[in-house]
Order: C-alpha cells, then sequence, then structure tokens
C-alpha cells in the first residue's frame, strides 16, 4: 500500500510526500536486526535471549509499519484532495 502511495505522490508531482520518513527507516532497521537475531539463534532453543529479543524487535518493527504506514497515509491526504 505504501509503495504504491509513494509512487503515485511522485507521479503527481508531490516528491516532498513520496521521501523516506524516519519511522520507515526506523522500521526497516529494527525488522532487519531482529531478522539478523532470528537467523544467528536458529539452531539454539526458543528459550535463548537472542531469539525473545529478536522476536520483540520484530514486533516492534511490525508496530513501527504500522504507525508509518498510518503517518504517510495521513500526510498524502491533501494530495488525493487536490486531484480531481
Amino acid at each position: 500500500l505504501v509503495s504504491a502511495l509513494r509512487e503515485w505522490t511522485a507521479l503527481a508531482g508531490e516528491s516532498a510526500l513520496s521521501q523516506v520518513g524516519l519511522l520507515g527507516k526506523l522500521k526497516t532497521a529494527t525488522i532487519l536486526l531482529s531478522l539478523c537475531g532470528l537467523l544467528a539463534s536458529s539452531d539454539a532453543a526458543m528459550q535463548s535471549m537472542v531469539f525473545r529479543g529478536s522476536l520483540v524487535l520484530l514486533y516492534v518493527g511490525a508496530i513501527l509499519a504500522y504507525v508509518s504506514s498510518v503517518d504517510y497515509i495521513i500526510k498524502s491526504l491533501p494530495a488525493f484532495r487536490s486531484k480531481k
């Protein structure tokens, strides 16, 4: 959804809206760190601290993805309203 919205705002001439925000960068970093930890602990038991910490980071990344999406949609609403 966000990728399509970013492409649409860029094509509509609203290039300032199509820039990646801080929330999106934090989401990506959080999810990548989580995946690295999950892969590193794949042979270990699911009770390891690395696995649990990585799982928490994955949930935080999912929350950041939702918040980032809502933020981007709200910022894009003026572009929708100005086009007919």
